[in-house]
């Protein structure tokens, strides 16, 4: 039985971003080819850390048949050379299973990872024209500057399967990639604002693989409305706007204990285009017209965001 399962949790999976902007005089081109590189590294390297703990399974395994086989061979007068593989078999499938009941996980590290470039000024007419106003003033409460020459604003998110991931990421960035290796090191000098965060994935509806297009990114609080009843109303009016044409996927996201500034949710409509994205939120706010989620959807702050990689 795994830990999550004696404590009846739910194992939501986690996503761990980064809101960054390069400093003025920065190349965004480079910039740019530098973070493409540092996401090839981390998925590398997870690999390789997922490759690890499988041998380590196997090995584990092995002393474990050995050990039980010599604890047997101490009560019993019968040689055990012709069911040596046999009871190696089945001793393997068991304590194999057994491990990856207590820790089940099949890939340490992130599921996925993008890179994205926000558009903070994306709709001219509709419902939440204002909203991309209000995504300003938060992300330049937050350290970010939106002057005409001011460099673009990047968010990095990396897609964990659980708690223990945020350990393994940390390792692979701090220990595997180096904080101040060539990668990493670079993007931290070229960076003039990050912003960190950790949210969990409480709902999602549609293609669960790694998202790809354009994103609208709905930041907001909930309010004093309770949590079971928040989200309640707000899958369901997901649900009603899903029977139009859906987006590629759906994602709403809660900000872990403490683990972040800004607004406390979000929601993430993917789509292959802008239009997918927007036509998606016009429906949602249909839905949820005159209801207590309607009104919180309607103040939220909106971003636009270009996936890159």
């Amino acid at each position: 039985m795994s830990l999550y399962r004696a404590l009846d949790l739910e194992r939501l999976p986690i996503q761990y971003s980064v809101v960054h902007q390069p400093a003025p005089g920065v190349q965004i081109k480079e910039y740019q080819q530098n973070l493409q590189e540092m996401h090839r590294s981390v998925r590398a390297e997870a690999q390789a850390v997922t490759a690890r703990w499988n041998e380590y399974r196997r090995d584990s395994a092995e002393r474990a048949v050995q050990a039980i086989r010599g604890n047997l061979l101490q009560f019993l007068t019968t040689p055990l050379q012709s069911d040596v593989g046999e009871i190696k078999r089945v001793v393997t499938e068991q304590i194999d299973s057994t491990i990856s009941t207590i820790v089940p996980h099949s890939t340490l590290g992130p599921l996925w990872s993008t890179e994205g470039k926000y558009d903070v000024d994306p709709l001219k007419t509709g419902p939440l024209k204002n909203a991309t106003a209000g995504a300003k003033r938060l992300l330049s409460d937050l350290g970010f500057k939106f002057t005409k020459t001011a460099p673009p604003v990047y968010e990095s998110t990396f897609l964990l399967d659980g708690g223990l991931n945020l350990d393994i990421i940390e390792h692979i960035v701090r220990d595997r990639v180096g904080i101040y290796a060539s990668l990493h090191g670079r993007h931290i000098r070229e960076a003039s604002a990050m912003v960190f965060a950790a949210h969990n994935m409480v709902h999602r509806r549609g293609e669960t693989g790694e998202p790809k297009g354009m994103e609208a990114v709905l930041l907001f609080s909930k309010g004093p409305i309770p949590y079971d009843q928040f989200r309640r109303g707000l899958i369901e009016a997901l649900d009603a706007a899903w029977e139009g044409k859906p987006p590629a996927q759906v994602a709403v996201m809660q900000r872990k204990l403490g683990l972040g500034r800004g607004l406390e949710f979000q929601l993430r409509i993917c789509a292959s285009s802008r239009g997918g994205a927007t036509d998606f939120m016009d429906r949602l706010l249909r839905a949820s017209a005159g209801s207590e989620i309607g009104d919180i959807l309607k103040s939220s702050a909106l971003l636009m965001r270009e996936i890159l990689i």
